[in-house]
């Protein structure tokens, strides 16, 4: 089963969100975030990430978290 440690497979991200209830974080600036993001994640941008605001989007310390960038940081310029 899943719960074996020995038991290996490669999922998918959207799979492993769903098995493992995981928090899905995208650390772009809020702009891009707002333009396009995946389903369900929460914005926290990497300039405003600390121990207290990351503890606020992702309380449970026992679920996984999966952070998501594009590597743009900054707002997206027109």
């Amino acid at each position: 089963t899943m719960d074996d440690p020995s038991f290996a497979r490669e999922m998918t991200l959207e799979e492993f969100v769903k098995v493992k209830n995981a928090v899905v974080i995208d650390v772009r600036h809020a702009d891009n975030y707002h333009m396009l993001h995946v389903v369900g994640s929460k914005s926290l941008p990497l300039t405003e990430m600390t121990g207290e605001t990351l503890a606020k989007v992702a309380p449970d310390k026992s679920l996984p978290v999966v952070l998501v960038c594009d590597d743009t940081f900054g707002p997206v310029r027109r």
